[in-house]
Formats: C-alpha cells, structure tokens, sequence
C-alpha cells in the first residue's frame, strides 16, 4: 500500500501481479493479486487491474473507453508494448522461482522492457514500484 501512496490521482498504474498468492491466505483468496487496487481507493487513480465489475457485491466498473489496457489478469506476461506506452507507473510483482515457468520467462521479458522506459522508485517484498522516464507520461483529464 505504501508504494502507491505516493502517486496522485492523475496518475495511471500498470499492474502485472506475477505471483498472486499468500501462504497467508487459501489458493481461493488472491489477495495480493489486487493490492494495486489501493491506488484507486486511495488516490482516485486510475489502476489497470480493477475487480469491481466482477464481484457481485460491487457491480462496478470503467466507463466505456475509459478502462486502460492491460494483459488478461491472470497473464501479465501478456502485457503489450501499447499498455506500457500509456502507463505512467508500473507496479509488478515478481514471481518466485518456484512459479510457473510461463511466469518466470515471461517476468524476465517484462523486465526487460520496464529498463528501456521505465526507472526503478522503489520494491517492497515481491512488488516493485517503477515511473516512466518520459516526464510526459500519460495523465487523465477528468470530465
């Protein structure tokens, strides 16, 4: 929670949770999974992992056109190089090595992409906080 409490409302967070689970917590409670979702509750942000709309309990979600892109939420291997285009931060959760190899393989190919645009700002446990180098990153106009 605390890596994203320095971004601001403006900002938009790329999450790509590799390793989403807790010896805390059951296989069926993926916690650590949407913990980027503070940057929304927290700072009015726009975070691109948002399980609202599939929660009975919460029927909500983006506007139509509004919803940034980002991989299926369970494959953030699958991010592509348009949703880290008009991301301002990316917040990853590494995998272990003990993950899946798809995971693994596709971390390191992510890690890759993160050096050419993207510096570190900080990394807690798994998750890593990183702010793109262009100071011209993406922003959201409010209407």
């Amino acid at each position: 929670m605390s890596l994203v409490s320095r971004l601001g409302a403006e900002d938009v967070l790329l999450a790509l949770p590799f390793h989403d689970r807790s010896d805390s917590l059951d296989e069926a409670n993926s916690v650590t999974h949407y913990l980027p979702v503070y940057h929304t509750a927290l700072n009015a942000g726009i975070t691109s992992l948002f399980w609202g709309k599939f929660s009975h309990h919460l029927p909500l979600g983006y506007r139509p056109g509004k919803e940034p892109l980002h991989p299926p939420d369970w494959k953030p291997w699958e991010v592509s190089h348009d949703a880290l285009d008009r991301a301002s931060w990316v917040l990853v959760e590494w995998p272990d090595a003990d993950d899946d190899d798809v995971a693994v393989v596709g971390a390191a190919r992510v890690h890759e992409q993160l050096q050419r645009d993207f510096r570190p700002v900080e990394c807690r446990a798994r998750w890593c906080l990183y702010r793109k180098d262009d100071r011209s990153a993406p922003r959201v106009t409010r209407r």
